[in-house]
């Protein structure tokens, strides 16, 4: 894969996840504690994300349950952007400025949670690179599609 827009959907598969139906392997290796909300999850978020880890099974857009869109616009400002006022109204702005591509919400893509059913993530290509390895690209391509917008 080469250049950010074709890097994208493979960039989401090799990121730090535990799907649903999964969290029976983790236990089985010890793990006991899964964060599957933050600070910013909603109610309704919270709780169609418990629902989802304790049935062991989720339907739909994968990223809706652990991504960014999980999670609706804040309606009150983010500690960070109060603690910004103490640099000063230029330095503030700059900054914000140069962070406003990590703040948006919507990530362009979406991952059929059932297009993974038979997936092991991560891949185990830890003996050679990425781009020789291609099982997180070969997921994509069959998991990952444009998101459609709600």
């Amino acid at each position: 894969m080469h250049g950010g827009e074709a890097a994208g959907p493979v960039n989401l598969i090799r990121s730090d996840f535990i799907r649903p139906e999964d969290l029976d392997r983790y236990r089985e290796l010890g793990v006991t504690s899964f964060k599957i909300v933050d600070r910013a999850c909603s109610t309704e978020a919270l709780v169609e994300r418990v629902r989802a880890y304790h049935n062991r099974r989720w339907e739909g857009d994968l990223l809706r349950l652990i991504g960014p869109r999980g999670s609706p616009p804040r309606r009150r400002p983010l500690p960070v952007v109060d603690s910004l006022r103490h640099l000063g109204v230029r330095r503030a702005l700059a900054l914000l400025r140069g962070a406003r591509q990590f703040m948006k919400l919507e990530v362009p893509w979406s991952i059929d949670n059932r297009a993974l059913d038979d997936v092991i993530l991560p891949g185990g290509c830890h003996a050679t690179g990425c781009e020789e390895c291609g099982h997180c690209a070969g997921v994509a391509q069959r998991a990952v599609r444009p998101s459609v917008p709600q």
